[in-house]
């Protein structure tokens, strides 16, 4: 995530959900993305893992756009990964992808 937030120079502050998707368990990399934005000063960052599901993927797209086109969006970004077979894919997604 650090190159993701490097490579399109974004503050770790402006991270306002992660949203982890897998096929297996995914605690370790949610807890090092929190970490991250923890030691950077980001402690305000909601989230939710998705697991053990066919659907997983699907399932915290649709909570990514549904947090952004909630009242409790603040205008941050959200994060969303999606581990599969040690492979990983990151999306990064804003309110005006979806308008």
């Amino acid at each position: 995530m650090s190159s993701l937030l490097s490579k399109y120079a974004i503050e770790p502050s402006r991270i306002g959900r992660v949203d982890v998707s897998s096929s297996g368990s995914s605690r370790a990399i949610t807890a090092s993305i929190m970490n991250m934005l923890r030691s950077a000063g980001n402690a305000e960052v909601e989230g939710i893992v998705s697991w053990n599901s066919s659907y997983a993927s699907v399932t915290s797209f649709v909570s990514a756009v549904n947090w952004i086109e909630s009242s409790s969006w603040d205008g941050r970004y959200g994060h969303r990964r999606e581990l599969r077979d040690k492979r990983s894919c990151s999306y990064q997604c804003r309110r005006t992808c979806y308008s």
